[in-house]
C-alpha cells in the first residue's frame, strides 16, 4: 500500500510500468493465481479510488511522443551512448557518468543542460560508466543471482511442506521478481 501511494503522489509513469510489470511477474510465480488475481482486482479498484484525477491524466501521456520529457531522456540515452562509444572497454569510472554528461551531448541540443543528470536507464549507465567489461561482470552476477534463487525454489519444492522450506521458496520468489 506503502508503494502503491508513493507512485500515485510522485504520478511517475515509469513507476506505473514497473508496478504493472512487477504485479504480473508476482502473479506468473504465485502458487495461488486466483487468490493474486482477486488481490490484484482490489488493489486496482482502491487506486482508482485514491488516486486523483491529475494522476490518470499523467498516466494518459505514457504514449504522447510530443512530451518534454521524454525527449530529455530519449537525449540522455543518447548522451550515455556516445560516452560508452567513447570509452567502450571499461568505461568512464563508476558513478561518473553524470560528470561526463555535458562533454557527449549533442551541441545541437536545446533543451535543458544534462551536466550532473543521470542517464535515467539501468543499461545506458552501466555502458557508459563500466564499459563491455564492467557490464559484462554485472550481467555475470545476475545469472549466478538467479540461478542460486532458482536452485532454491527447486530445493524448496523437494523438501515438501516443512514451514521453513515454504519460507526460502517464498524469498527466492519475491526476490527473483524483484530482480
Amino acid at each position: 500500500g506503502i508503494m502503491l501511494g508513493g507512485i500515485v503522489a510522485s504520478k511517475s509513469r515509469g513507476g506505473f510500468v514497473g508496478l504493472v510489470v512487477v504485479g504480473g511477474l508476482i502473479w506468473l510465480m504465485s502458487n495461488h493465481r486466483i487468490r493474486m488475481l482477486a488481490l490484484a482486482a482490489v488493489s486496482i479498484g482502491f487506486l482508482a479510488l485514491i488516486a486523483p484525477a491529475e494522476y490518470w491524466g499523467e498516466m494518459g501521456t505514457i504514449t504522447d511522443t510530443e512530451d518534454g520529457t521524454r525527449n530529455e531522456r530519449l537525449h540522455s540515452w543518447g548522451t550515455g551512448w556516445r560516452g560508452f562509444l567513447d570509452h567502450p572497454v571499461f568505461g568512464v569510472g563508476q558513478g561518473n557518468i553524470p560528470w561526463h554528461m555535458s562533454t557527449y551531448a549533442d551541441p545541437n541540443y536545446r533543451g535543458k543542460g544534462l551536466g550532473g543528470r543521470a542517464t535515467h536507464s539501468l543499461y545506458l549507465t552501466l555502458l557508459p560508466e563500466m564499459g563491455i567489461a564492467g557490464t559484462s561482470l554485472y550481467i555475470w552476477l545476475l545469472v549466478l543471482h538467479a540461478r542460486s534463487l532458482i536452485w532454491l525454489m527447486r530445493q524448496s519444492k523437494r523438501a515438501g511442506h516443512l514451514k521453513r522450506v515454504q519460507q526460502y521458496d517464498a524469498y527466492a520468489r519475491s526476490i527473483l521478481c524483484a530482480t
